[in-house]
């Protein structure tokens, strides 16, 4: 708490030099709450508003009352300390460096924000152009690995086909070996049946001579 004497007297920290105002007139007292009383302590007295308050009582009191002493001189409110100006001054100064922090967090992003959004000409965001890229990627990925594996399957078949082409050219030559001699050794030994069968000879005496037929 604050205290503030009023008066003639040079002592007071509130001085008036009028003969009307007494030596210790009035009694004010701040506290650090921001509230205030006054105390009258002269002869002519002290006024709030035009009415004039009781001696030696605790009167409340605010800033936006007019204070006056013996009706000649008023109460300057300047020369009076505000408790409540330096918290208030500690809560600005707070605000003041969060509000610092808080541009400095946000602006980075808004400028970013404000390339990525799509201008007049209707030229694509940075996220829709990021997105379009992953995707062209995301499906080139895709397209190699369907090629490869088309390409897989197309060397799996070629490579099935050619066993299969080398298994039937192998096999073709036993089969033609086994199948070819059959009718040789057939056609050799028809004749020789023939020969057994058709050629007898018959014994003939017409002049002593054998014929054969």
């Amino acid at each position: 708490m604050k205290i503030y004497t009023i008066g003639r007297d040079a002592s007071s920290k509130i001085t008036f030099t009028d003969d009307m105002i007494s030596r210790q007139h009035a009694i004010l007292r701040v506290h650090d709450t921001g509230k205030m009383e006054i105390i009258d302590k002269s002869a002519n007295g002290t006024f709030i508003n035009n009415v004039r308050i009781a001696s030696n009582v605790p009167v409340p009191v605010k800033r936006s009352d007019i204070v006056s002493f013996a009706k000649t001189r008023q109460l300057d409110w300047t020369m009076v300390d505000n408790p409540l100006s330096k918290y208030w001054k500690i809560l600005i100064a707070a605000l003041a460096v969060l509000a610092i922090i808080i541009a400095l967090i946000l602006i980075p992003k808004a400028c970013d924000s404000s390339e990525s959004i799509v201008d007049e000409e209707g030229t694509p965001t940075k996220t829709d152009a990021a997105k379009a890229a992953t995707s062209d990627k995301d499906k080139a990925k895709v397209d190699s690995s369907s090629q490869q594996s088309a390409k897989d399957t197309t060397k799996n078949k070629s490579a099935k086909w050619v066993n299969e082409e080398i298994r039937r050219r192998t096999a073709k030559p036993s089969h033609k070996a086994d199948s070819k001699p059959q009718p040789k050794e057939n056609k050799k030994q028809e004749p020789k049946v023939k020969d057994t069968k058709t050629t007898e000879t018959v014994p003939e005496t017409k002049g002593n001579k054998n014929v054969i037929m």
